[in-house]
């Protein structure tokens, strides 16, 4: 007899999804082509621009990551995914490094709190999802 991931239908796909997500941004993440075409140094703001689109990944790898596991409680599911988006936030900044990045230590810590912050993001809307569509699981 087959058994569902955890219970929750889908969650093989949700995991598929999400490893394919953290590949491909890994990816992204380490090109310098992606960089220069995303960062010139024409455009203004051009870093904050590009801390805000690293927090909108990193909240939809934590979605993703709450997806994949049970439902629990508010404060669990936001310390899961602030944990493992920073871990994998570490490792694109580990990646990077290899890559050729000249990056500063203060550059890198404040990408993987970036990290830590939008996977606690995409924890807090994983709950408030699971929340909203079965409210009485959530009392």
């Amino acid at each position: 007899m087959k058994r569902k991931l955890a219970g929750r239908p889908g969650r093989v796909a949700i995991w598929v999804l999400l490893l394919a997500a953290a590949g491909g941004l890994f990816v992204l993440a380490v090109s310098d082509s992606v960089y220069d075409a995303t960062s010139p140094g024409t455009l203004p703001h051009h870093v904050i621009v590009r801390k805000l689109y690293s927090l909108v990944c990193f909240t939809l790898l934590g979605l993703l990551f709450g997806r994949s596991l049970g439902p629990s409680s508010l404060v669990a599911c936001v310390a899961r995914a602030s944990a493992a988006v920073g871990a994998y936030s570490t490792l694109v900044e580990i990646g990077q490094h290899l890559a050729g990045s000249h990056e500063s230590i203060k550059w890198n810590l404040v990408d993987i709190c970036i990290g830590a912050v939008g996977g606690a993001l995409g924890g807090a809307i994983d709950w408030l999802w699971s929340a909203v569509r079965a409210p009485a699981k959530h009392l």
